[in-house]
């Protein structure tokens, strides 16, 4: 099955062929996609949002010449030939302390007692740290060590200079940047408007975690959606809960249609495999603007498709919660990446790497994701894969640590291996 195939071919023959990652993101991005629009906020306000142009510093960094210890401001030049029996003398003129301004100019012989961060006064050009002085009496001091020209001494400019670009469009603002944005004086900035995206549950068997039923026997309630409105919020994006929709053509079509109209992107859970209740393909697959790519090379989540209608992302997930899980954590983020229009890739993530504990197992030509916990043992960090008899068991997710991504090309990892884990909890 190629990405253009007749949506009736798969759904009479099942997925002959399951597209690979790589390939099936490579079609995606050839798609024309919307692109969000840009809004300005307050720094304070654009923590975990896409900045929607580059950053540059507003001013010098540090704005002065600042000493970088507590010690005593002095020329360099005077400091030559101190030593443990050449000690040097100097008179102390004054102190200064931080955010605190002197006209002090130092004459030859001088010193001024100086406080972290404080203004580098006229005519020094280092700091000898108390450590290395002895006080004389309450004017004077000797210096038992020489010191270069700039000696714990923080340069005006040298964190950030003005005019330098500090942060780029397409990067996620974290709190570190909150301090850069303070400190540089970019006050007001231009982010990318967050994305609206819809969220549908298919399934007749489907029914809310709140309903009882005399003749619940055969229904489940459902877990999906509430697990990707969550990752939502998480990705700093704006959900919205359409609910549960039954397998219905008209009803599906319906909410897909009114989803595209107050959504940027819509996410469908359940009802798209190949079986005779899945109907969300068929519906997508006839809205679509171009290609509709459905069956990927992974393990979970092979029922997986994208495609885009009235040029926005419609994602399909499994049913199974943990391919579900799995499925939306590898192709949500190509799709905000599109939808905010950046270059650059979207970390979403936190990775560490560990030691695999047994073999990792894998088929060829198949990307497999794998559950693992994660042990500490003599000072090593081990990852244990889970065992899982499949998809649908959420309990694996609760006990799982991380997991373990292991690409077409290989086939698993072996005792011992490095391995890379995405971890779940971070």
């Amino acid at each position: 099955m190629d990405a253009n195939t007749d949506y009736w071919d798969v759904k009479d023959k099942g997925f002959r062929r399951r597209l690979k990652v790589h390939t099936a993101f490579e079609l995606f991005m050839r798609e024309k996609v919307k692109v969000v629009d840009t809004e300005t906020v307050h720094f304070t306000e654009s923590l975990e949002r896409v900045l929607a142009e580059p950053i540059f510093s507003r001013r010098d960094v540090p704005p002065f010449d600042r000493s970088a210890v507590d010690g005593y401001a002095l020329k360099a030049e005077e400091t030559f030939s101190a030593s443990q029996t050449n000690p040097q003398l100097f008179r102390i003129v004054d102190s200064i302390e931080i955010g605190e301004f002197k006209d002090v100019h130092l004459d030859e012989g001088c010193a001024v007692r100086i406080s972290t961060g404080a203004m580098i006064p006229k005519g020094a050009n280092a700091v000898v740290m108390i450590e290395d002085t002895v006080r004389i009496d309450d004017a004077n001091i000797e210096v038992y060590k020489p010191l270069a020209p700039w000696r714990n001494v923080s340069r005006r400019g040298e964190d950030f200079k003005k005019g330098e670009k500090i942060m780029d469009k397409g990067d996620v603002i974290e709190p570190h940047h909150i301090a850069v944005l303070s400190a540089t004086g970019n006050t007001s900035v231009s982010v990318l408007r967050k994305p609206v995206v819809s969220v549908i549950s298919t399934g007749n068997e489907l029914i809310e975690p709140e309903v009882v039923e005399a003749n619940a026997s055969t229904k489940i309630p459902d877990s999906n959606r509430y697990m990707i409105l969550s990752s939502l919020k998480k990705l700093n994006t704006i959900p919205l809960d359409m609910g549960i929709v039954p397998d219905n053509p008209e009803s599906i079509r319906d909410v897909l249609e009114k989803s595209l109209k107050i959504s940027d992107i819509v996410i469908f859970s359940g009802g798209t495999s190949v079986g005779k209740k899945d109907l969300v393909p068929e519906i997508v697959n006839d809205k679509k603007d171009g290609t509709f790519i459905h069956g990927l090379a992974i393990k979970p989540g092979m029922p997986t498709g994208i495609a885009v209608c009235d040029g926005k992302p419609v994602l399909l997930l499994p049913g199974f919660p943990v391919a579900c899980y799995i499925a939306f954590n590898l192709v949500f983020p190509k799709i905000l990446q599109r939808v905010y229009g950046v270059s650059k890739e979207l970390k979403l993530d936190c990775k560490v790497l560990a030691y695999a504990r047994r073999r990792i197992p894998s088929q060829a030509g198949i990307r497999t994701f794998t559950r693992v916990s994660l042990k500490i043992e003599n000072g090593r960090l081990y990852a244990e894969p889970l065992r899982t008899s499949g998809s649908g068991l959420l309990s694996t997710l609760l006990h799982a640590d991380g997991i373990v991504e292991v690409e077409e090309e290989k086939e698993g990892y072996e005792e011992g291996e490095v391995v890379e884990v995405k971890l779940i909890s971070w």
